[in-house]
């Protein structure tokens, strides 16, 4: 899951489409991620809200 690009499914704290690529999971069953934008922002989301990017 580390450095695969995601789409965010819902409008949340970015906009609903945006991409971004994970940076970060949580140990175990993975459940969330960490994703990291363009613009150098990053946020923790639900993996059941992100949609993986084909490279």
């Amino acid at each position: 899951m580390i450095n695969k690009k995601y789409k965010t499914v819902y409008s949340s704290i970015v906009p609903k489409g945006s991409i971004g690529t994970c940076v970060d999971v949580e140990d175990g069953v993975v459940l969330a991620a960490r994703l990291e934008f363009e613009n150098g922002e990053s946020f923790w989301f639900m993996k059941r809200d992100l949609k993986e990017v084909a490279e």
